[in-house]
């Protein structure tokens, strides 16, 4: 029996040498509570391990590896204002200086590259341009003057009473160096007559060409209606200018062949109807500059460089051409005299 007892008291005192060598391994289990577990008062039971919050690491146990942090998600930073534009100051040039005013012109223009136009298209016009007949060539100085004044009474006549209004435009072109617009103001047809050798003389103290018609037509109005036509003609004084493009010019028909007469339109027919000589220039425009050239010469008039260019052209640059047409003029002249 005593052996009994003392075998017990062995046992309870080796077991609790194992505990404290355990707890002294351990000594975060402690800390795990408030206070340390109590033995029953009773010698048979065995004390329990503690209740420790985490599970204790064994011999051999790989450490767990601690939880990567994740990266945070965060939105795209805003794009970076744009540059404001630089404000520079608006660069005004200076206005140009006044041009200085055109000086007065004493001899014709040359003809310029475009027609003015000068109103809109007639309501109703008839225009009958016959060729020349024979019996028109063949008639005399005398005869030719006699029809132009006539013809130029009669019109002057019925611009004077109203019955037409007539106005006349430059163009700057040589060969047509005005238009003429006429209004039938009456309640009856009219018929006008226009033939060379028609002067259009100008208004008293204007510096302009006086003009020499060189048209063969019927004009027919209806009441109310008007007519628009460029009229061919020439140059009656090479020393003052011509009408002013798209200018009106105060022209009235004259009832006299004033500035040329009966020789200058004998010079006029001749240079109509003599050959020319074969040049490079188109033979309408030769016609036009030997007639226009021959006119001022008659009437002793200058014909200089200026006035050669105006009737030429650029032709005058062509020496073979302009002495070609200087030689027709003095042709012309020599079967007036």
């Amino acid at each position: 029996m005593m052996g009994k007892t003392r075998l017990g008291w062995t046992t309870l005192v080796c077991l609790g040498l194992l505990l404290g060598f355990w707890l002294g391994r351990q000594p975060g289990a402690l800390a795990a509570g408030p206070s340390s577990p109590t033995l029953s008062a009773s010698p048979s039971q065995t004390p329990s391990a503690l209740s420790l919050g985490t599970k204790p690491l064994m011999p051999g146990e790989e450490v767990p590896e601690l939880e990567r942090p994740q990266q945070l998600k965060t939105n795209p930073p805003p794009p970076p204002p744009r540059p404001k534009a630089e404000r520079r100051p608006l660069k005004v040039a200076p206005p140009p200086p006044p041009a200085a005013p055109a000086p007065v012109e004493q001899a014709p223009r040359l003809p310029s590259a475009t027609y003015p136009t000068a109103g809109g298209p007639p309501t109703q016009l008839a225009f009958q341009s016959p060729a020349p007949t024979p019996q028109a060539l063949s008639l005399t100085p005398a005869e030719y003057v006699a029809r132009a004044e006539q013809s130029s009474q009669q019109l002057d006549a019925l611009i004077r009473r109203g019955t037409l209004r007539a106005e006349f435009i430059g163009t700057g072109h040589a060969g047509t160096m005005a238009m003429m617009s006429l209004l039938n103001n009456s309640g009856k047809t009219v018929s006008v007559h226009l033939y060379p050798g028609m002067i259009l003389r100008p208004g008293d103290g204007q510096k302009v060409q006086p003009l020499m018609i060189n048209e063969e037509t019927t004009i027919t109005l209806a009441p109310g209606t008007s007519a628009f036509r460029d009229l061919q003609s020439f140059c009656m004084d090479s020393r003052v200018p011509a009408p002013a493009p798209d200018g009106p010019t105060a022209y009235r028909f004259s009832t006299r062949t004033k500035d040329g007469g009966p020789g200058t339109v004998r010079v006029f027919q001749i240079a109509q109807q003599i050959q020319l000589t074969p040049t490079a220039m188109p033979e309408d425009l030769q016609r036009q500059a030997v007639t226009q050239l021959a006119l001022w010469k008659s009437m002793r008039q200058p014909v200089g460089d200026l006035q050669q260019t105006s009737a030429l052209g650029s032709w005058f640059y062509d020496r073979a051409t302009r002495q070609a047409v200087l030689a027709d003029v003095e042709r012309v002249l020599r079967s007036v005299r």
